[in-house]
């Protein structure tokens, strides 16, 4: 807990060494079970968002382009991290035919985010009857979070034609 509240100081921090770095090592730290937990726990997820509002004044400066790009990193290593746990942590439909190889986590080990477990991840969400409907009727706590927090909106920003010579 004391690690990603002091990566989240430094990463709304005014300096940007410290910006760039502090969301540099969240990017990979987010792997870890428990640093994505404590990252919850500390509105990591409100934060990022904030932080990509703010830069939206400074368009333009290289600077903020790196500081965004890096931003943006968070927020892509903290929904894969996401994704892989709830598809794991769904139980193989007993009725499947053709049984999907499943992506186990140990939760003190980093989890796998390679393109190949990813794969492995989407396959399943689409592949697996108990999965697919798993998405299909429930709430996923961090998208739920996201549309909440206006991070759509934010996203939107960043694709629109003039922002993205911006960065």
């Amino acid at each position: 807990g004391k690690v990603t509240g002091l990566v989240l100081e430094h990463i709304s921090s005014g300096i940007d060494p410290a910006r760039k770095n502090a969301a540099l090592f969240l990017s990979e730290a987010l792997k870890y079970r428990a640093i994505l937990d404590s990252f919850d726990r500390f509105g990591g997820l409100k934060t990022i968002l904030n932080l990509l509002r703010a830069t939206q004044q400074f368009e333009g400066a290289k600077s903020e382009a790196v500081i965004v790009y890096h931003l943006l990193c968070v927020l892509r290593s903290y929904f894969r991290a996401q994704l892989t746990i709830v598809v794991s942590s769904i139980h193989c439909s007993s009725s499947s035919q053709n049984p999907i190889k499943r992506l186990t986590l140990i939760p003190e080990k980093a989890i796998d985010m390679s393109s190949e477990a990813l794969n492995l991840v989407m396959s399943q969400a689409k592949g697996d009857r108990t999965t697919s409907i798993w998405f299909a009727c429930e709430v996923w706590r961090p998208a739920e979070a996201f549309i909440q927090l206006s991070g759509l909106e934010t996203m939107l920003h960043f694709v629109q034609p003039q922002a993205i010579d911006n960065y």
